[in-house]
């Protein structure tokens, strides 16, 4: 009997002590709420709501480098427990260890965001008329070297070569309101250094791309208001597609094309579930419309070239994927939908939502980065490969930051069509 007691205590013990794990007897939201940094949140933010989530050293290894980008410092890969303290937008997430309860780090989101909340409204007029904000040629200088703004990843740094706009940069808009920006020639390293083929898919080996000539970029994503103004109002019933990413499973959709397809409803939001056959039908009776042949899809080069603006670092305005709800609509701000095109910070050169919101369409066909062209056109495909697969860049509204990198690519038929994809125009000079 004596035994039998001695053993329920011991086994009772045991269940103490992995209940109280490894936070020393406290539980993981106690630890939280004893930080410094979150008892003065705390203190200003009483209504706020703590969230903890145990990540095993397995998970940790995975997210390794996202989450060293998020503390802009490198992370040893253990068991760690994220804690959420949030208010509203305004949030704390705090990377604690698990065997020593010190917090690795803590990283304050939504503070300061400051975007426009009017979105540009396209204004189209009854006769065509080019317009430039500026006459004069644009002025370029050279740069000399960017050094990245984190240490924590390797990134390509041979730039120099690259013109940045410093004044007067030049804005071409068009008959339906469509606002182009003149992206200069010059040279970049494209892609991404780091070889990891699960999570970043042939954006390897860096390679290095000349723009031989100066051409326009779309200024913001094409608008709902901008493809119904040109597609007119003659529907076609089309085949449903589906996205195996979206919430809730795969999702079908019935579109109806020519009015406006688009899953999320709005003039100024970006137009979606268009498919790169549709873009090439958009593109031709734009191009009839204002009599020329200057209207087309950027090449994924051009893409990259004109979305880095002069940056190698992970995103065009940093290494730090905690600031990119300053500059883009992603999985963790847009509350699972599109948004009005530039509402957030623009990059280097004036373009609005390269990162996130909708991925964009570009003109070229799936290719490798070492079988791809260097002087910047698009790729036709690649020797020994019949998929007829096309690109996006930029990432969009549903998934993480690291979707939403300046060298993230994505590749889907021509003739799909998604809520989560949509395009931006580029244009001859």
């Amino acid at each position: 009997m004596v035994q039998y007691r001695i053993a329920i205590f011991i086994t009772a013990i045991v269940l103490i002590a992995l209940f109280s794990g490894c936070t020393g007897g406290q539980d993981i939201t106690t630890v939280t709420k004893n930080l410094p940094e979150i008892q003065q949140f705390l203190k200003e933010h009483p209504n706020a709501k703590i969230t903890t989530t145990y990540w095993s050293k397995e998970e940790i290894e995975k997210m390794a480098q996202e989450i060293s980008q998020q503390c802009d410092k490198p992370i040893t890969p253990v068991a760690m427990y994220k804690a959420i303290v949030s208010d509203g937008d305004l949030k704390i997430v705090s990377w604690i260890n698990e065997g020593n309860q010190k917090v690795i780090c803590s990283i304050t989101e939504g503070k300061g965001l400051q975007t426009n909340t009017s979105a540009p409204t396209p204004t189209a007029t009854p006769i065509y008329t080019p317009t430039l904000t500026d006459t004069m040629t644009p002025t370029f200088t050279p740069t000399s070297t960017v050094t990245p703004t984190s240490q924590t990843t390797p990134v390509a740094t041979t730039i120099s070569t690259i013109p940045v706009p410093v004044a007067d940069q030049k804005i071409f808009t068009n008959s339906i309101g469509i606002d182009f920006i003149l992206i200069p020639a010059g040279e970049f390293d494209m892609g991404w250094p780091i070889n990891d083929r699960d999570r970043f898919p042939m954006q390897w080996p860096v390679r290095r791309v000349k723009i031989s000539k100066v051409f326009y970029m779309g200024k913001y994503e094409v608008t709902q208001k901008q493809w119904r103004d040109i597609m007119g109002n003659n529907p076609s019933h089309v085949k449903p597609s589906f996205d195996e990413g979206a919430p809730g499973g795969i999702q079908w959709h019935e579109d109806i094309m020519g009015n406006n397809p688009s899953h999320f409803k709005g003039d100024d939001l970006p137009v979606e579930q268009v498919s790169w056959n549709d873009i090439q039908e958009f593109v031709k009776k734009l191009n009839e419309k204002e009599g020329t042949d200057k209207y087309r899809l950027p090449s994924e080069a051009e893409w990259e070239y004109a979305a880095r603006a002069g940056t190698t670092t992970i995103y065009s305005f940093g290494n730090n994927a905690s600031e990119l709800g300053d500059y883009g609509w992603y999985g963790g701000n847009s509350n699972y939908t599109t948004h009005p095109v530039g509402q957030k910070k623009p990059n280097p050169w004036g373009l609005y939502d390269v990162h996130g919101n909708v991925w964009e369409w570009v003109q070229d066909k799936i290719c490798n980065y070492d079988e791809a062209p260097s002087d910047g056109s698009a790729c036709t495909g690649m020797a020994n490969d019949t998929r007829d697969l096309r690109a996006e860049r930029g990432g969009h509204w549903q998934r993480g930051a690291d979707r939403s990198q300046s060298a993230s690519r994505r590749f889907d038929p021509p003739d799909g069509r998604y809520p989560v994809v949509g395009f931006r125009l580029a244009r001859d000079a």
